[in-house]
């Protein structure tokens, strides 16, 4: 297993209040370094206070590597993340991020790009829509929110390169929302590629769009979102969980996830989100009949059955032997 990710220490150079729930912050190295390189569609860990680690797209251009700018939602039912960012963060303020890591990197080797964006969905598609407006390439950022008062980001959004290509929608909501998308992916050429992020619902309405458009699955790409997800469902059998470094075999029972029984036997693992997008658990498999329920690995590594997220993820099979 790899070892911990080198984190880098930045200062929140500024902060500016976007919409009534959002926030963006400017972060810049502490030593005053360049920022490492990163693509399209990245996005970084956050540690706004230690212990709690958060991952939040990078908003601003790929091509200025000085500072990175991050966007962030206060919700309701905060799991913490939001809150401390929100309230324990001021200008001045030190913390901890990663790396850049990108589970949603832009292929623009193909035809035009459509950028569809739900509420705070629109963050991981703003790096990708300036690098494009950058290079001159052709594209559409399509950005849906309920009202102008929830629309974040507009200084950016009406730069001079960035005006021609982008199209707010305000309160469009089903069955509209649903015929547009059908009139929009209709008219799309046939090497055109989606890229969408936002709430669940918003990016099914766009799936069932491009199905009726018979659009190929290898054109579309997403990224999950959700500042607060809900609980993921444990049912399933219980069964043996065999870790070959550890030496030691586990009963994970029904209602309890394996990263769960694992702490409680005394061994810990490297985890973030515990909700199957993050990827930071993820381990290879040594044997077993796996069922996948994380939303990191793509379809083709879940096919591959070598690796596994222990945070969310069970065995069909009696028996699941990982390689921790």
């Amino acid at each position: 297993m790899a070892g911990p990710q080198e984190q880098i220490e930045v200062i929140v150079r500024h902060i500016a209040v976007e919409t009534q729930d959002i926030r963006s912050f400017v972060l810049e190295r502490a030593d005053r370094n360049l920022l490492p390189a990163f693509r399209p569609g990245a996005h970084i860990d956050v540690e706004p206070v230690p212990g709690l680690i958060r991952q939040y797209s990078l908003v601003g251009s790929p091509a200025d590597r000085t500072q990175y700018m991050i966007g962030v939602k206060k919700e309701p039912r905060s799991r913490g993340g939001s809150s401390a960012m929100h309230g324990a963060l001021q200008e001045g303020s030190l913390l901890k991020i990663s790396p850049p890591k990108n589970n949603f990197a832009l292929d623009d080797t193909c035809g035009r790009c459509l950028l569809l964006a739900g509420g705070i969905g629109v963050t991981p598609l703003l790096s990708m829509a300036q690098s494009l407006a950058l290079r001159g390439e052709k594209f559409e950022l399509h950005y849906f929110v309920r009202t102008s008062a929830d629309l974040a980001f507009s200084m950016l959004l009406s730069a001079p390169q960035m005006k021609p290509h982008v199209f707010f929608h305000f309160g469009l909501v089903p069955p509209a929302l649903n015929d547009f998308l059908q009139i929009l992916l209709r008219e799309a050429a046939c090497d055109d590629q989606i890229y969408m992020c936002g709430p669940t619902a918003f990016m099914e309405s766009i799936r069932v769009a491009a199905a009726d458009e018979d659009w190929s699955q290898d054109r579309i790409f997403h990224e999950h979102f959700s500042a607060a997800p809900s609980p993921l469902p444990l049912e399933g059998d219980s069964f043996v969980l065999r870790l070959l470094a550890s030496d030691l075999e586990l009963v994970v029972p029904p209602d309890r996830s394996i990263v769960e029984v694992m702490r409680d036997a005394g061994i810990e693992i490297a985890t973030n989100c515990e909700q199957g997008i993050c990827g930071t658990c993820v381990a290879r498999m040594v044997e077993g009949d796996p069922d996948h329920r994380d939303m990191y690995l793509t379809d083709e590594e879940h096919d591959n059955e070598q690796l596994f997220a222990p945070c969310v993820s069970r065995a069909k099979s009696r028996l699941l032997v990982l390689d921790l």
